[in-house]
This record gives C-alpha cells, structure tokens and sequence, in this order.
C-alpha cells in the first residue's frame, strides 16, 4: 500500500500546540485514553488449525535445534487434539501479551490525507480555529505511517504462518 505524498495533522490551537510546534514536536497519545473503545479493541479472531495444520506445525519444531530432547519427544508425542490446543493457547497469549504491551508503551497520533475536511477542522481543528500541519511522507518518520484499515469483520490470525515463518506481521498490522 503507498503513501500518499503528504499527510496533515488539524491541531486545535492552545499554548501546548504551539510549544510543540516551536520544538518540532508531535504528540503521541495512549490507546488506552482513546474516546472510542473499538479504536484499539485488539481481539483478533485466531483462525482454527486443521489437523494438517497442526502436524506441519509440529514437523516444523521438531527440527529446531533449540529444542531438548525431554521437550522434543513431548512435542513428537502429545496428540493432534492436545497439541493444537496448545497451539491455540499459546498463540492468544503471544497475541495478548503483543496487545497489552502495545496499550501501555506505545503511543498514537493521527494523520488526515485531507487538509479541507470540514468535520476534521471541527473535531481536531478547534472548531475551524485551529490549524492543519502538513507532513512529507518521504522523509523520517513519516515514511513509516500505516493507514488504518477499516474492516467489516475482526481480521483472522493464522497461527501457523506465524510460527511456521516466525513473522509477526499479521499481529502488527493489527496495531
């Protein structure tokens, strides 16, 4: 997905809006304080394992090096069904753990790809006050902004693309 070339940030005009513009600064708030409780309602639904599923996870393990030989032969020997409950487990606490560190350390600010948007001039812009910043997309850390996704349904996590290719980017994408 490209970005577009610029990004605007509609800031009501107060004292703190104006230091952080004389020191080149943007505020990143919590997800936690965020007014509306779906905006990071991080609760993906965890796609089921197929009995195939499972097995090409457990194939996978068993090779790792890292592995015991106690932990290899539980692995090599727990069934299907307990195995894939383990599984489910222990990929929605990976993803709670992600989420829960994501809420409390991490910080958000927004970004409009309209500088004439009249319901964003009055909800962020100190209605129609204030002022909109406009942003290169090219340059740190500007480069790195995602655009939200706004789906019609809590997006599916396959477990085992993620612990088969060890990439996270699923659950990221959710942030």
């Amino acid at each position: 997905m490209s970005l577009p070339s610029r990004v605007f940030k509609y800031e009501a005009l107060s004292a703190q809006t104006l230091r952080n513009l004389k020191g080149q600064v943007l505020y990143f708030g919590s997800p936690r304080n965020f007014n509306d409780p779906y905006d990071c309602a991080l609760n993906p639904f965890i796609k089921p394992l197929s009995d195939e599923h499972v097995e090409e996870v457990r194939r996978h393990y068993l090779t790792h090096e890292r592995l015991t030989d106690q932990q290899r032969n539980q692995f090599a020997g727990e069934s299907t069904e307990s195995l894939r409950d383990m599984l489910n487990r222990s990929a929605k606490k990976a993803i709670d753990d992600a989420k829960d560190d994501f809420l409390n350390t991490k910080g958000v600010t927004c970004f409009s790809e309209a500088n004439n948007d009249l319901l964003m001039w009055s909800h962020y812009g100190g209605r129609y006050k204030g002022i909109c910043l406009e942003f290169d997309t090219s340059v740190e850390p500007f480069n790195r902004i995602s655009k939200v996704r706004y789906l019609e349904r809590l997006p599916e996590i396959d477990v085992r693309t993620i612990l088969v290719t060890n990439t996270f980017n699923p659950v990221l994408e959710l942030f």
